[in-house]
């Protein structure tokens, strides 16, 4: 691509990092130029961004470029264009090195195909699209500038999100003071990120939540199916403004025929109020492509976090999304709205009637993880997180473990059950006394376990769901009224292995659909028996919430570093998980005691004779 003063570009001809040489400019986007390169050690083309000036005068803007950039080489999805490398040229000029995409981007498509591209193609792309977005989303990353020329294709068709990176970079900066340029991009009263014409309502207010990027994605949509946007391109100002007063034109009158799952699902995504998009951009996804089963406002689906190591949550601090200043309560409003009542299943009801029937177990097994149990752990976690090494599992020691006889509740407490609880005794959780608990890494208000997504959701539209936002002193206190206990560490993995020493609950083969985790068939938190039994006629063994036991613990566990302090091993994965190597019996959390998430609930033991 050439234009107007590129051939006047001093970086043009010029070699980054005594390897990478700049051939010519590709574009100038919102936030950094690219070039292309080649890469003179391998021989093959490779893209180079730069920030604009006006970021680099930012103070301490190079500094944090390069220290935040590196962490974001571990969010590594086939649907995200890849950092390959980065570095600093002499003069303090920070740069990036990503992979080079020969098919182009949307812009460019929608340009060939006269303006819009019909729903069908569109459907073949945006899944992956969507997946990608949440993914970083789950890392604690907003893109915030989800536009045309940041979705590419390879020459096979396949397609990238990128600029993730920068935009994240930018994040860091933008939110710990730093003014920007009035043009047309940035807005220095406000301060967002990104190109005005593609930014929600709520960008001015700086409201930062995934909510953020499925407007954008929506506005993408909008454009590529009619060829036109919702918004006159007036002063970017006079434009945000009109966001946030007017509703977007429907896209049903534009004169184009469009199916209507995929008009629904573009102004679902299109809602002024982020609490009425979709709790998801993968929901979005299916949504627009009529294959959403109606099931989002049935069942509660919080926004999809991981829990896999520490460093995702300090990720999100590195990233100064959580940086002193910004005023915000970061809170999840994806579903603060009252949720569809669910009339609990008969299996549900079932289930919860007779916990204490289950058998009774004992017995000495094998605990922790054989080499070859680990080996093939890590191959499975390397096929879909980002770092997998084995010092994940240190912890998961082979050893002999005697357990018994003790009766295992056949599933995990619901709300049904802990509202009784409360109603009889009058307990207060730690929630309720902190103000506070988590959803994914955030310690936000208003959640607690009568309000698992929000101020405007209710645990009394989720009866049999298991109950959240609990700590292990709640779930101590719940099991000491019913006359029992948590069950230890030894006696939850025995429940799950059974005679067999099963690696999962169902057997000793992955099955991406017999569990409720981050990319299995089912992407939110269930009913309990919504999932095969485990050897023992156990329910939500894997995934669903992590489960508090009984066990206290110090070092390394599930990949988290520990501080030496006392805190309790969880056992068996959740609905947020992308890592599913820890929905394995064998894999193990450690948690402070007084932690309480959306996706951490618990089950009950008893001592029992033979």
């Amino acid at each position: 691509m050439t234009g107007p003063g590129m051939s006047d570009d001093p970086l043009i001809g010029h070699e980054i990092g005594e390897r990478y040489r700049i051939a010519s400019r590709l574009g100038v986007g919102g936030m950094a130029t690219a070039y292309l390169a080649v890469d003179t050690r391998v021989q093959r083309e490779v893209v180079i961004k730069v920030p604009h000036a006006e970021l680099l005068a930012r103070p301490g803007f190079r500094e944090r470029f390069q220290r935040e950039i590196r962490s974001l080489t571990e969010l590594q999805h086939p649907g995200i264009v890849p950092l390959y490398d980065c570095g600093e040229e002499p003069g303090g000029v920070p740069w990036c090195a990503v992979r080079y995409l020969a098919g182009g981007d949307l812009a460019d498509r929608l340009e060939r195909a006269g303006g819009r591209i019909p729903a069908a193609e569109i459907a073949g792309w945006l899944p992956r699209v969507a997946e990608a977005l949440d993914f970083i989303h789950q890392a604690g990353v907003l893109h915030r500038d989800v536009t045309p020329v940041n979705i590419l294709f390879d020459p096979s068709g396949n397609v990238f999100l990128s600029d993730f990176g920068v935009a994240a970079i930018l994040r860091a900066s933008d939110e710990t003071g730093g003014e920007t340029a009035d043009d047309g991009r940035l807005t220095a009263e406000g301060s967002f990120v990104g190109a005005a014409v593609y930014a929600p309502p709520e960008a001015v207010s700086r409201e930062l939540t995934p909510a953020y990027d499925q407007y954008s994605l929506s506005l993408v949509l909008y454009h590529a199916l009619c060829g036109y946007l919702p918004y006159a391109q007036i002063e970017h100002r006079a434009l945000m403004i009109a966001k946030n007063s007017d509703p977007p034109a429907p896209l049903d009158e534009r004169g184009v025929p469009i199916p209507p799952a995929a008009t629904h699902a573009v102004m679902r995504g299109l809602s002024r109020d982020p609490a009425d998009r979709f709790p998801s951009c993968i929901a979005l996804a299916e949504s627009f492509t009529g294959d959403d089963d109606g099931i989002i406002t049935q069942e509660i689906a919080l926004p999809k976090l991981t829990r896999d190591t520490a460093s995702t949550r300090m990720r999100w601090i590195g990233l100064g999304v959580l940086a002193a200043g910004i005023g915000l309560a970061l809170t999840w409003m994806l579903l603060e709205r009252r949720l569809a009542s669910e009339a609990p299943s008969p299996a549900t009801d079932e289930i919860a009637a007779t916990a204490a029937e289950a058998v009774v177990l004992a017995g000495t097994f094998r605990a922790g993880t054989t080499p070859d149990e680990l080996a093939d752990a890590l191959r499975l976690c390397s096929r879909h997180a980002a770092d997998c090494p084995a010092s994940l599992y240190d912890d998961e020691t082979p050893h002999s473990a005697t357990v018994g006889p003790f009766v295992l509740d056949r599933s995990e407490a619901t709300n049904r059950e802990f509202a009784a609880f409360v109603a009889a005794t009058g307990y207060v959780t730690t929630a309720e006394t902190r103000g506070t608990s988590r959803d994914g890494p955030f310690e936000e208000r208003g959640l607690r376990w009568q309000r698992p997504a929000g101020p405007r959701s209710s645990h009394k539209d989720l009866p049999g769901h298991p109950v959240v936002h609990v700590s292990a002193a709640d779930a101590e206190a719940y099991c000491a009224h019913q006359g029992k206990r948590l069950p230890s560490e030894d006696e939850w993995e025995f429940a799950a292995r059974g005679e067999e020493s099963r690696i999962y609950p169902w057997g000793n083969t992955w099955d991406r659909d017999a569990a409720s985790w981050a990319s299995g068939a089912s992407t939110r938190l269930r009913p309990v028996g919504s999932f095969p039994e485990g050897p023992y006629g156990h329910v939500d063994l894997a995934g669903n919430v992590w489960e508090w036991t009984g066990t206290h613990t110090t070092g390394r566990t599930a990949g988290r570093a520990q501080s030496g302090t006392a805190e309790r091993v969880l056992k068996g994965g959740s609905w947020m998980e992308t890592n599913p190597a820890n929905l394995r019996a064998a894999a193990r959390l450690a948690a402070d005691p007084a932690d309480r998430s959306s996706d951490i609930g618990f089950r009950c033991a008893r001592d029992t004779a033979q």
